[in-house]
């Protein structure tokens, strides 16, 4: 597998923007789920979109989740998780975000100070209920 940090981000970037293009209602069955603009996209469209990515880009293994208000509108886990093994990806294998959970942490944070609930100028621990305690092992 091709390891190239600019093919996967294409792919990290397309699947991130179909998951914030797709939000929907939760639906137990195979239903449409319902985007931003109010256009409407079913499973197949989603599956032929994210294998078509996965396969351009020579990506293993993907999960995808579109939320919804906090709740899951779709969920589903595509390739492999060990593909020499010829294991699958399931909907619940651990993978790590890496870098990719900075920008999500970042636009989570930038929506809070959109919000006006956080203020960038003001020392984070003003936001703790009480002060932090910090523990020193001490050697001996």
């Amino acid at each position: 597998m091709r390891t190239n940090s600019m093919t996967q981000a294409k792919v990290f970037s397309s699947i991130t923007f179909l998951a914030c293009a797709s939000f929907g209602s939760f639906a137990a069955g195979p239903r449409p789920v319902r985007r931003l603009d109010g256009s409407a996209i079913g499973p197949a469209d989603i599956d032929s979109t994210v294998t078509r990515l996965m396969r351009s880009a020579e990506v293993t293994g993907v999960g995808v989740a579109l939320l919804n208000h906090g709740k899951i509108a779709y969920m589903k886990a595509y390739g492999f998780r060990d593909k020499e093994h010829g294991l699958p990806l399931t909907a619940d294998s651990v993978m790590t975000g890496a870098s990719f959970t900075k920008a999500a942490f970042a636009y989570l944070v930038m929506q809070l100070v959109d919000q006006r609930r956080l203020d960038l100028d003001r020392p984070v621990e003003q936001y703790f209920p009480k002060p932090l305690q910090v523990a020193c092992a001490t050697a001996n």
